[in-house]
């Protein structure tokens, strides 16, 4: 033979062991090692293993031994004989297990001698079996607790049963029928608690009910029906309350009534919506009356008290800030243009024994003009204030006045005031008036200690030009 011929027949063999190592390892269980190659050593080894674990009667681990070793014709023999010895003391136990009832544990015993034995026809048959007369066991368990109205426990045995057994058509058709019949049940509870007007529970239990059953038209209809009653009786309610609202004039109350109704409808919505617009319309043609009868003050406590039933009305806000504006504003608070020999203090008291206060007075030090002159731009329509001899000087022969220029004219000048002579209010026009100017006429005196004035302005408001 030559080397050509040589190299031809190896290239041929080692082929053939490739394809037979393709064909033939996946069926010597390599998970369990008996895919390697074994040697004549460990051939024997687990022979010898095996045979001793047969004869100790420990059947699973001669048949675990052997496994390793297929194809070896006196371990495939001892292989059949471990697996008969197997099957039956299995069988023997399936039997008294299944004596017992105790079906659950014949099946996880059957899983076992699946994982061990690969699948046999033997064990699924006998599956088969077990898993009928269970199904059966949980069948006439269920049929009992059907019979004592316990639908919700049937459901979880055929719960179970389905979880062992896996999907069984007689298992389906019974869940069909239970739920049926708790479904029943439940609309014949609901329908006695609608009877006592117990809408709420009645839909309580059908919500429940239809969680457990799954969606079910029966039971969706029900609802629909029993929340349909609820809407009536809660709108004949509403109707009833509004009426009674209506009847008081209490808009108000009305509109905190309806904000408090729960799950409202569009028709009730809709009312809301119109109460509140009619009381907006009425409370700002109330604040027109109240300015007119009592000033801005009046408009100002009517729209507040809008305010809180409706405080995010922007109209209502508009109309509070308009009237805020008109209210008149001290003299002292704003920022003079010119100043000369007056001051402002806190307060003063009239010689009828009355405390005037946002006083302007006269530096008894100083020398004239007495004056104290603001921009005002035609902001303001009425000044308005006291004129006093002071409580210290009430009986003094001195005599004081005061003048008030609009644009550097004059346009107010006070009468002479006196000791015995009550305080003089006035309230003069000052309608477009750009600059503002009030000047102190009268003298001071020595009290021999300081030079002093016998006379004060008090209570000095600038009104704010607004409509009439």
């Amino acid at each position: 033979m030559d080397r050509r011929e040589r190299t031809s027949r190896w290239v041929r063999l080692v082929l053939l062991f490739g394809v037979m190592l393709f064909f033939f390892l996946p069926m010597m269980g390599c998970a369990e090692g008996a895919a390697e190659a074994k040697t004549p050593e460990e051939i024997n080894a687990f022979y010898t293993i095996g045979k001793r674990y047969l004869d100790a009667g420990d059947f699973e681990k001669a048949l675990k031994a052997l496994a390793q070793i297929p194809g070896h014709a006196d371990a495939d023999e001892l292989h059949a004989i471990a697996k008969a010895s197997f099957l039956e003391a299995l069988f023997a136990n399936l039997d008294g297990l299944e004596a017992a009832k105790q079906y659950s544990d014949a099946l996880a015993l059957l899983d076992a001698a699946d994982a061990t034995l690969g699948g046999d026809m033997q064990l699924t048959l006998r599956r088969v079996d077990i898993g009928t007369a269970y199904k059966q066991e949980f069948l006439a368990a269920c049929d009992q607790l059907v019979l004592q109205a316990d639908y919700e426990g049937a459901l979880m045995a055929l719960l179970k049963a389905e979880q062992l057994l896996g999907e069984d058509m007689e298992l389906t058709a019974k869940r069909s029928l239970i739920k049926g019949k708790m479904r029943d049940q439940v609309l014949a509870q609901a329908d006695e608690l609608v009877a006592q007007q117990q809408y709420q529970a009645a839909l309580k239990l059908l919500g429940l009910a239809r969680t457990e059953l799954g969606e079910d038209a029966l039971l969706t209809h029900q609802i629909i029906q029993i929340q349909g009653m609820i809407d009536s009786e809660n709108a004949r309610e509403i109707a009833s309350q509004l009426a009674q609202f209506q009847a008081s004039h209490d808009t108000a109350g009305a509109i905190a009534y309806l904000r408090g109704v729960r799950n409202k409808d569009q028709a009730t919505e809709a009312t809301l919506v119109q109460l509140e617009a009619d009381y907006q319309q009425e409370m700002l043609k109330q604040a027109t009356e109240a300015y007119t009868a009592e000033g801005y003050a009046g408009a100002v406590s009517v729209l507040q008290k809008a305010l809180q039933v409706l405080p995010r009305d922007e109209e209502l806000k508009a109309q509070l800030q308009k009237y805020r504006a008109m209210a008149p504003v001290w003299l002292d608070s704003l920022n003079y243009l010119t100043y000369h020999a007056t001051y402002y203090q806190k307060s003063n008291v009239t010689n009828l024994g009355t405390t005037l206060t946002h006083v302007l007075e006269r530096d008894g030090f100083g020398s004239g003009p007495y004056e104290v002159v603001y921009a005002i731009n035609g902001q303001y329509e009425r000044f308005t204030g006291f004129f006093s001899v002071k409580y210290d000087n009430r009986s003094t022969t001195q005599q004081g006045r005061f003048q008030v220029y609009a644009d550097d004219s004059i346009i107010y000048t006070s009468p002479m005031l006196t000791g015995g002579m009550d305080p003089l209010w006035f309230d003069i026009n000052i309608a477009g008036c750009q600059t503002l100017k009030i000047v102190l006429d009268w003298d001071n005196y020595y009290d021999f200690i300081n030079y002093r004035c016998c006379f004060f302005l008090g209570e000095l408001q600038l009104h704010p030009v607004h409509e009439k």
